[in-house]
């Protein structure tokens, strides 16, 4: 993962990847590599292996393979709730609304009082036209700071 993290830092995400995509496919269930893909595909603009990768993660972790990326808890529920979070950025940005919606809502069933989570939902919630829906989240936001 060193090496990765010099690639990006250098804005080698191509190299990055090549080197991610060949562990992967050493270690196919190791949801820390899919997730690091994961992202360096989204930094690379390539929603649809970003998508891919997180959805590949997802199972890993809900097979019982820990979150050891950056930032990311090690407990099962806020482990998926990021993995979440990311494959619904990754939907937005692909222009597929209903289904980064469908994610942050899974992400919030995880993690029910994550301040990043429902702001995310409820701006989602928003653009979708759910405003009762949306101004619940803001509220629900509210509260849990």
């Amino acid at each position: 993962m060193g090496i990765v993290q010099v690639y990006t830092a250098q804005g080698k995400d191509e190299d990055a990847m090549r080197l991610l995509d060949t562990e992967i496919a050493k270690s196919p269930g190791r949801s820390d590599l899919l997730i690091a893909a994961g992202d360096t595909a989204m930094r690379a603009k390539n929603y649809d292996k970003a998508v891919a990768l997180f959805e590949q993660a997802l199972a890993a972790v809900n097979a019982g393979s820990p979150v050891k990326a950056p930032n990311a808890k090690d407990t099962a529920p806020e482990s998926a709730a990021g993995v979440y979070m990311r494959l619904s950025d990754a939907w937005q940005k692909k222009g597929d609304n209903k289904s980064a919606l469908e994610a942050a809502r899974h992400a919030k069933e995880l993690s029910p009082r994550d301040p990043v989570i429902l702001s995310s939902l409820a701006m989602l919630l928003e653009a979708a036209g759910q405003k009762k829906e949306a101004l619940e989240a803001y509220r629900a936001r509210l509260r849990s700071t």
